[in-house]
């Protein structure tokens, strides 16, 4: 009997599939088995599934009749022989030691689940990938690689929203009966086996160490599917039927969580469909089941502004009041991101050269979303003496002084929130034109890349 049983449901992932089963056959922990659940794939995925098979007995492959993402795991689940389940999204990879590192630390705690962090990656035209690591426990890091009893923080159930960064114990999920719900489609199934480990474990261990790779700006990705208000709508459900089935002391404190992150998927679809610049047909019957479900906790006052916080609870109301008045308001903000987008390519077209004053989060970004529309930057200037004459994606990072002077044509992208009026005066010294300097007037937004 393999130790990890390695779930990976698939289907019509052609481009990815490689890379991702490549990850997973070379892992650093040996003792496993692999089962490749695929809903009857037609675009090429199937003959890379069997590629691996051939080579690795290891791999297998389990037909699945349905094409639901819940059905495919639970049914991974059932096949399992492993004493721990990890699960692996086919669009996605790994890091090399992810199984070691959270088996490591689940047979010595005898943890429930263990969980890492993950990155996010975007992969861009030149070949080149851009990554910013995401912890669920950013927000409080002494509960990192301690043993906690999650329901006991119940703000986790905002803040650890991905499930695939995990290794769980089999049994824990048997005995507890934690399972997907096995609607159709791929969207949003995670939620209610989230809130079933959570409000369930009685141990569990969460690392500041990044183990899984999220692909990000992914056409492809359930998030943009427009049934995705249909899918939430089904998947709250699920978790209300569980919340009333469980024992009070198990969820008591998690439910008013539950209500907020319904909002947060519920306003993270809004943003998506507003970045896609037109409104999803046939929504509003879900739309209303989610305004309907909020209301409710709005109602009985366990959706509150001292959970969402004050920006988000504004935007609550708005929707719990008028959903179309708040998707005309996302709609109106991306349009305007839209436009600054528009205008800032209009005019960096006509420069030979482009540097990115700046090499922090947001000029990363800026480099990305300009890379994402062929715009190619030349290099990176920083007053930072430590990044000077070293890379960043394959691009040179010089001083300040250096790149005005090497780049007499070049436009300087100031992609900095805070001192921008300062670097602009410091290139204006160094004889820069102010014709040739302009600012990156977005805030951090992926979807904004595949908008």
């Amino acid at each position: 009997m393999a130790e990890i049983t390695v779930i990976m449901p698939s289907y019509n992932v052609v481009n990815y599939i490689d890379q991702c089963l490549e990850s997973v056959v070379k892992q650093t922990f040996r003792d496993m088995e692999i089962l490749v659940i695929d809903a009857e794939s037609e675009d090429g995925t199937l003959g890379i599934i069997k590629k691996y098979i051939n080579k690795d007995q290891r791999v297998r492959l389990i037909p699945s009749k349905r094409k639901s993402y819940g059905y495919q795991v639970n049914l991974g689940m059932e096949k399992a022989r492993g004493k721990y389940i990890a699960v692996v999204e086919t669009d996605d990879y790994i890091a090399e030691d992810m199984l070691e590192t959270l088996y490591k630390i689940a047979d010595k705690t005898d943890a429930d689940f263990v969980k890492g962090n993950h990155d996010d990656v975007v992969m861009l035209p030149d070949g080149q990938f851009w990554s910013r690591t995401v912890g669920a426990l950013d927000y409080d890091r002494k509960l990192y690689h301690r043993i906690i009893t999650p329901r006991n923080y119940p703000e986790l159930f905002r803040r650890d929203i991905y499930f695939w960064k995990g290794l769980y114990r089999k049994r824990f999920l048997d005995e507890k009966g934690i399972r997907m719900n096995e609607t159709d489609g791929a969207a949003y199934q995670d939620a209610g086996f989230l809130f079933q480990t959570l409000s369930l474990a009685d141990k569990a261990v969460y690392l500041d160490h990044s183990v899984y790779r999220y692909r990000r700006a992914n056409e492809g990705a359930s998030v943009y599917n427009p049934r995705g208000f249909h899918y939430l709508s089904e998947e709250y459900a699920f978790i209300g039927r569980k919340i009333n089935a469980a024992p009070e002391e198990a969820c008591k404190d998690i439910e008013p969580y539950c209500y907020a992150r319904l909002f947060d998927q519920c306003a993270g679809r809004a943003r998506t469909m507003a970045a896609q610049g037109c409104y999803w047909d046939g929504i509003a019957e879900a739309v209303g089941e989610v305004q309907s479900r909020l209301l409710k906790g709005y109602e009985n006052g366990k959706l509150n502004s001292s959970i969402t916080g004050a920006p988000l609870w504004k935007e609550l109301v708005m929707f719990l009041h008028n959903p179309e008045e708040y998707f005309a308001c996302q709609m109106y903000l991306y349009n305007g991101k839209r436009k600054i987008v528009k205008d800032l390519i209009k005019k960096l077209e006509n420069y030979p050269q482009i540097v990115i004053y700046s090499c922090g989060k947001l000029a990363q970004f800026a480099y990305c979303l300009l890379e994402m529309r062929k715009i190619k930057v030349t290099a990176f200037c920083e007053n930072d003496i430590m990044k000077w004459n070293t890379k960043y994606l394959d691009k040179d990072i010089l001083s300040v002084e250096a790149a005005a002077a090497q780049y007499k044509d070049a436009v300087f992208l100031i992609a900095n929130q805070h001192y921008s009026p300062e670097m602009k005066k410091q290139l204006l010294r160094l004889g820069v034109s102010e014709k040739d300097i302009c600012f990156f007037g977005l805030e951090y937004d992926l979807l904004l890349l595949n908008m």
